[in-house]
């Protein structure tokens, strides 16, 4: 099921194979938030955690494709790899966030903690340097 079908489908109220931990979607439409109390944040960290070897052998062989394409054709290419107060929002709901913030705030800072350790975990991921960076920094400077 692609992310088009899967989005459709739980529009119109039909099962789906998963729900995505993070998707705009969830904010407004979740029953239950992946957190709902401060006993569940712990458990995020098993939810949402910095990525493992399979994870950088993907983001790897996905780059590795890109890359050359992002070359040829002049354009950069950007991995959103942090999500900050973005997930807190995501995991929470809205109004838990703030919430969350005021009557519980070791939970929320815990919840902080997990989000930021995963965030640097998959902003340092890409670790080899593109041979055509400088051509993509000249395109930039000369339509900025």
């Amino acid at each position: 099921m692609t992310s088009k079908e899967r989005i459709l489908a739980a529009w119109e109220g039909k099962p789906v194979d998963h729900v995505p931990l993070i998707e705009d979607f969830n904010i407004p439409r979740a029953v239950e938030h992946a957190v709902s109390s401060p006993a569940d944040v712990e458990l995020m960290k098993y939810l949402y955690c910095p990525p493992g070897k399979e994870e950088e052998e993907w983001f790897e062989g996905r780059m590795n494709t890109v890359r050359p394409f992002a070359i040829e054709a002049g354009v950069p290419v950007q991995a959103w790899t942090g999500f900050g107060m973005d997930a807190v929002v995501w995991f929470t709901g809205t109004e838990k966030a703030v919430m969350m913030s005021m009557d519980e705030p070791k939970a929320f800072h815990a919840l902080i903690d997990i989000i930021t350790e995963t965030d640097v975990a998959r902003t340092a991921l890409p670790d080899t340097p593109w041979e055509g960076i400088e051509n993509l920094t000249a395109i930039w400077k000369k339509y900025r």
